[in-house]
């Protein structure tokens, strides 16, 4: 009988949910929950653990249960998001999504995780929370669009044409250039060191 568990990632909490035992147990994110966590699933046995990337919060998580030698799999959120979908279920728990995803452990062909090395990391996590703000950035653009207050436009103006200066430093940055070419090569994200991926918070090297 294989056992799939599904954890659903939280920045301070793991709640998970084991298949076919219905079993449910919550624990830190924190080293020492991660590792009674690590304790827990080599106990029982799993089979397949799987998890959503979350902006970085399951980055320790996957190393742990790498060195663990348990089968991690880290996937992308839409991925579960669509069975969940497809089976006409709804998820508004964090308990019930560790069971949603304990399911997509059950149903979704994806192969074991590894974690990325440090640097690739970092710049994986910086194009994630680029991409959101990029996202936030246009909805806003498109609801100033909608109005016809000067003042309005006069904002949308600025924001159109305002750039970090840290966006003409981030070319310098050697070891953004390193992890771009470890990010090509991991297929984690075509294109990504072509920007400035790093112009939200990564240190000069």
């Amino acid at each position: 009988m294989s056992i799939h568990v599904g954890i659903d990632v939280a920045k301070n909490e793991l709640v998970v949910h084991a298949l076919p035992q219905e079993q449910r147990r919550c624990f830190a994110n924190s080293a020492q929950g991660r590792a009674e966590l690590v304790a827990w699933l080599s106990a029982l046995g799993a089979d397949r653990v799987l998890f959503e990337a979350s902006g970085g919060y399951e980055a320790s998580l996957l190393l742990v249960l790498h060195e663990a030698a348990l089968p991690a799999v880290r996937i992308s959120a839409d991925r579960p998001r669509q069975l969940a979908q497809a089976l006409g279920l709804k998820a508004k728990t964090d308990a019930l999504d560790a069971r949603m995803l304990a399911v997509a452990a059950q149903l979704l062909p994806a192969p074991v995780s590894k974690p990325l090395p440090e640097a690739t990391e970092r710049l994986r996590q910086c194009v994630h929370l680029r991409t959101a703000l990029v996202g936030e950035r246009d909805s806003h653009r498109r609801r100033l669009q909608q109005i016809s207050d000067p003042t309005a436009h006069a904002i949308q103006h600025a924001c159109m044409h305002q750039r970090p200066a840290a966006t003409d430093q981030a070319t310098g940055h050697a070891h953004c250039r390193a992890a771009a070419g470890h990010l090509a090569l991991a297929g984690q994200g075509a294109g990504a060191g072509s920007g400035p991926a790093c112009d939200l918070g990564c240190a000069p090297a």
